[in-house]
């Protein structure tokens, strides 16, 4: 027959393969006209391509930040974006493997999307099913995407500044409750075995790792609200479909066990989630870059704060606070009179009082109250010291039996708490003026890189505490100028009852390390000065705490008088604190040289705080060393 004659196969044979669209045809010719389009749109100069390579810069001499080989398919990718374009080109076209979801399609989906709007697959490459996406992801079932901040934590260095996560809302099936949204997370992984200062030292200079994770959202509220006593405020983000897709796209791609470098005071967790959060944006946005020198994670919410919809909103919704167990107490404490807080007391120190609660004279619903705040005081005592002794553990079950038999009560509103956005910016510039004794009066400029002193607002940060960075102070008179005062960092930790409820505070903290003026005095002279100090504080109004501080202070001073000491400080203060305009804070010191020499003796200082709105606040500060004195009126501006 014609048909078989072998010249009809020779014919036949490639025009059935081309036709059909046969792997050859698409592993072949398709990725090598891909390659001639992406090299001519300089795809790979795009900075959404640079983004999703974790590129620097886009800047020939760049490279990606993530450390792990694996999240590149070239093997000069992490420096060669080309390279890496082309690799992923053609992988997209690889025939599927055993294995469907370690397909490229399915590893760097955020890469195959992006790139299918910006090229012509054609023909384009047979579509993999990545079901471990498609679970993970349940792009039918999403609602939205919510940043979370996370109030500060003193017993933690890294977490000194808060934390940031984000929240993936579900609107139906399984895990659509709030407490099962899935929830994203970057933190180091550091070595168990480390010390305080290795664990300091590393997460400085980049010693750790970091990496995303996610879990259930219960699982952060149960770690930072329960047992660490931390807020968490919740903001919705007002972003379209689209935008919400590249986000998760790329979140996929980063929780294939993929490390980056891990810097406390850049790329940490502010720093990663924000990239992850510009990813919604295929224009770059820039919430922050590398060339900066810190990132915060409350930064993060003000700049979000900044950006805006097309219709003219901001992309930060309304915040919904998750409460600590703390804020929770303080809120069963608002809700009792003073009979019934004198209950709790008491049958917290004597427990077979609850005995008694019942002729008490107070209603059902009261008891019950009474009943309520105790549980929640004693889960917060559990919380703070790790575990109760077995007697209040014996109170806590009884309490529990007793409050079994009492009426369920209608839960009640939460009580308006400002937001941490009603607080001010991290990032502080000041002006004003000082003047010594009878002397000409001078002019103080600063700047601090962050974040809150005791008398700043405490909206958003911690209530009578302090953590100051990289705070500068130049002055100037008639004649020159100097550097007045260099704060590295200034820690404190007045360790307060959140209610009379709770009978034992904490042990207060303070520590700090500056280069500055020795004294008030004319003689200019500079010392390095390390302070540490342990302490008491207590409430003696529901605005107003006092303090009294041991300190210690190592100093070297610096010039042509070189000397270094070791000073003893004991020091009694009070804070007027409020939420609103005005707040004090008074204390005074004795300093006592135990090696070495000191002149200060005894110092007393004043300081009192005005704000105009988030943004703007005026100081006042007198202060007296011996026969000197010394008053100061700056205005603060922060950004």
């Amino acid at each position: 027959m014609k048909g078989n004659h072998p010249l009809f196969w020779w014919l036949f044979y490639p025009l059935l393969l081309i036709g059909l669209g046969t792997p050859l045809a698409a592993e072949t010719l398709a990725p090598q006209t891909l390659l001639q389009s992406a090299t001519t749109k300089k795809i790979a100069q795009h900075s959404y391509w640079l983004r999703l390579l974790h590129y620097r810069s886009t800047a020939p001499t760049s490279k990606s930040e993530i450390v792990s080989q694996d999240f590149f398919l070239d093997p000069d990718g992490a420096q060669n974006p080309q390279a890496e374009l082309n690799a992923t080109l053609r992988a997209f076209y690889e025939p599927v493997g055993e294995n469907p979801d370690q397909h490229a399609q399915c590893r760097f989906i955020a890469r195959f999307h992006w790139l299918q709007q910006k090229l012509e697959f054609s023909p384009a490459p047979p579509l993999v099913e990545c079901t471990r996406f498609q679970r993970w992801a349940g792009l039918s079932k999403l609602d939205s995407l919510s940043v979370v901040f996370v109030s500060a934590y003193l017993d933690n260095p890294a977490s000194f500044f808060g934390h940031l996560l984000v929240k993936i809302n579900l609107k139906e099936g399984l895990f659509a409750h709030p407490l099962l949204s899935p929830t994203l997370n970057f933190g180091a992984s550091p070595d168990p075995a480390d010390n305080a200062l290795v664990y300091a030292v590393k997460g400085i200079f980049g010693g750790y790792s970091g990496r995303f994770s996610d879990e259930r959202f219960y699982n952060f509220q149960h770690i930072y609200g329960e047992n660490e006593l931390r807020d968490l405020w919740e903001y919705p983000l007002k972003l379209t479909e689209a935008q919400q897709h590249r986000v998760l796209f790329h979140t996929w791609e980063l929780l294939q066990d993929i490390h980056f470098e891990y810097y406390f005071f850049l790329e940490n967790c502010a720093y990663r989630m924000a990239e992850l959060v510009a990813m919604a944006w295929e224009e770059e946005i820039n919430l922050y870059s590398p060339s900066e020198f810190w990132a915060i994670p409350v930064d993060v919410f003000f700049r979000l704060q900044r950006l805006r919809t097309p219709d003219g909103q901001s992309v930060l919704g309304k915040p919904i606070l998750v409460p600590s167990r703390q804020r929770r107490l303080q809120w069963k404490t608002l809700d009792l009179n003073e009979s019934q807080q004198d209950w709790v007391i008491r049958i917290q120190r004597q427990p077979e009082q609850l005995n008694k609660l019942e002729q008490s004279g107070l209603s059902p619903e009261a008891q019950a109250q009474v009943l309520d705040a105790l549980t929640d005081l004693l889960q917060y005592q559990k919380a703070r010291e790790e575990m109760l002794s077995e007697s209040l553990q014996n109170l806590r079950q009884q309490v529990l039996l007793r409050r079994s038999e009492l009426p369920i009560l209608v839960k009640k509103p939460q009580p308006l708490t400002p937001d941490p956005l009603k607080g001010h910016p991290p990032l502080r510039t000041q002006f004003g003026g000082f003047q010594r004794n009878d002397t000409e009066p001078g002019i103080e400029l600063g700047i601090r890189a962050a974040y809150h002193d005791l008398l700043d607002p405490v909206h958003g940060h911690l209530p009578y505490a302090e953590l100051q960075a990289l705070d500068l102070k130049i002055r100037f008179d008639e004649a020159r100028w100097w550097i007045h005062q260099l704060k590295f960092f200034e820690i404190q930790n007045l360790s307060v009852s959140p209610t009379r409820l709770d009978t034992v505070s904490g042990v207060s903290w303070r520590t700090s390390g500056e280069w500055q003026e020795e004294a008030l005095d004319e003689s200019q002279h500079k010392v390095m000065r390390l302070v540490g100090g342990i302490g008491q504080s207590i409430a003696l109004h529901p605005d107003l705490v006092g303090f009294t501080f041991a300190d210690t202070i190592l100093q070297s001073r610096t010039g042509s008088m070189p000397e270094t000491s070791f000073q003893l400080q004991p020091a009694l203060g009070v804070l007027w604190q409020t939420g609103d305009q005005w707040s004090m804070l008074a204390q005074s010191s004795y300093r006592q040289p135990l090696l070495g020499e000191s002149a200060i003796g005894l110092s007393t200082e004043w300081e009192g705080r005005w704000q105009v709105n988030s943004k703007w606040g005026l100081r006042f500060t007198w202060q007296q060393q011996g026969t000197v004195q010394e008053a100061k009126v700056l205005i603060h501006h922060f950004w």
